[in-house]
């Protein structure tokens, strides 16, 4: 015999989400539709996207010279730009640079050459970065290049050879015709011809070369292979241009030893500091240590 279930009644029909609207009533929208484009009832709007990140600033230097810009390094060359900007550096300060530069050669040469290349090349550079740096010099700063004994004069000794070498292929003809035959006037004239052409153009190739080696050394605290290195690789990118540029600051700094010598001590402080603004262009500003 079935059992019969007694009767359920059904059960009351779900009201829509959204009532119908009434007569003359816009119908109201489905706040219960998902998608990507469904409004949401009483949210907030999406926020606005975050500003772009603002690029990184410069290193500063001591004095807030920013250390970027040409500062980083810009790897041109130019000439006229690093006289310029070499002259601006000293300018202010020429009693300084000049006395300087007079009590470095004169040390220089009471010792026979042994503290020149700290003093007078390590020394005035650091002096000159110092100015840049700092915005102030001092006749003692050149004292500062006795950081850089070691390196300098171990860069000396590795530079002589190349340099009596050079200087054997530019004067050995002459000395060679006057030994030999003295009265002849054609072979004396030939042997100066070379000496002029040959020797000069192998003497401002060297010098291009070796241009940042001592820079390199005031700046970094930096042995000397590694300053002979970096110089070579940036004078390898522009040899012609290199070359122009030695040549032109030997002329500077002999125009000065014409002028009775005095001119010597603003030409000479005025082409060390050209060329620290030339070693900036090409190494940057950033790293620069003067104080160690």
């Amino acid at each position: 015999m079935e059992q019969q279930l007694p009767d359920v009644p059904p059960a009351p029909p779900v009201p829509p989400a959204t009532p119908p609207p009434l007569e003359g009533e816009a119908p109201a929208e489905d706040v219960t539709a998902v998608g990507p484009t469904a409004p949401v009832a009483g949210a907030y709007p999406a926020p606005p996207p975050p500003p772009p990140l603002a690029p990184p600033l410069s290193p500063m230097s001591p004095l807030g010279v920013d250390m970027g810009g040409r500062y980083a390094g810009t790897g041109e060359v130019d000439l006229g730009g690093w006289l310029t900007r070499g002259w601006e550096t000293i300018k202010d300060d020429l009693v300084a640079f000049g006395v300087a530069t007079l009590c470095a050669g004169l040390l220089g040469l009471l010792t026979c050459g042994v503290l020149a290349p700290a003093l007078t090349s390590c020394g005035m550079a650091m002096m000159a970065f110092r100015k840049i740096l700092y915005g102030q010099v001092e006749i003692g700063n050149f004292w500062d290049g006795m950081k850089r004994f070691v390196p300098a004069i171990l860069a000396l000794l590795l530079l002589i050879i190349p340099a009596l070498l050079i200087q054997g292929v530019s004067v050995g003809p002459g000395l060679a015709v006057a030994a030999i035959d003295p009265n002849n006037q054609g072979l004396m004239m030939a042997a100066n011809l070379w000496n002029m052409g040959i020797g000069t153009v192998l003497q401002v190739v060297f010098q291009a070369a070796i241009l940042f080696v001592f820079v390199h050394i005031a700046a970094r605290n930096v042995g000397p292979i590694e300053a002979l290195q970096a110089s070579w690789d940036v004078f390898r990118r522009n040899p012609l241009m290199f070359c122009l540029v030695t040549f032109v600051y030997q002329i500077v700094a002999s125009l000065g030893a014409i002028a009775c010598l005095v001119g010597l001590f603003v030409t000479a402080p005025l082409v060390m500091a050209a060329t620290v603004h030339a070693y900036i262009d090409h190494f940057g500003l950033q790293g620069v240590d003067i104080e160690t």
